[in-house]
């Protein structure tokens, strides 16, 4: 990786239970998990958690808020110790400068996709009723 990428890498580490961000988080940043386990789960409007998914080693998380300039669409939270590299937007630009204009484009439909995948679920959450 090139060298003025990684000074727009800072090495984070987190315990069980620390939050990464929370959904509403206005941010300009994503984290690349390099190792552990993160929870990313929302809270339907009985206050149950759903989980949406769990992302582990070489995986990006919270790419979508970023990319999107919209507020964080869901919580983080460490489900073992995690070491992971937070990426500030400047270091994101210096990495799509190393793919084609076309993977971009392809990168940045997928994200909107799955953005508005969160968002469906979301509604489908708050629509379940408990008993």
């Amino acid at each position: 990786m090139d060298s003025s990428v990684l000074q727009h890498l800072d090495r984070v580490e987190f315990k069980p239970g620390d939050l990464l961000f929370q959904e509403g988080d206005l941010t300009t940043f994503f984290y690349i998990i390099e190792s552990g386990q993160v929870e990313v789960y929302i809270r339907n409007p009985q206050g149950q958690k759903v989980q949406l998914s769990v992302v582990s080693e070489g995986e990006p998380l919270g790419e979508f808020a970023m990319v999107t300039k919209r507020a964080r669409s869901a919580n983080a939270a460490a489900l073992t110790d995690v070491s992971a590299f937070k990426v500030s937007e400047d270091g994101y630009k210096l990495l799509m400068k190393e793919i084609p204009f076309w993977a971009q484009m392809m990168l940045k439909n997928l994200i909107q996709r799955l953005s508005d995948s969160t968002d469906t679920i979301r509604l489908q959450a708050s629509k379940k009723q408990t008993p």
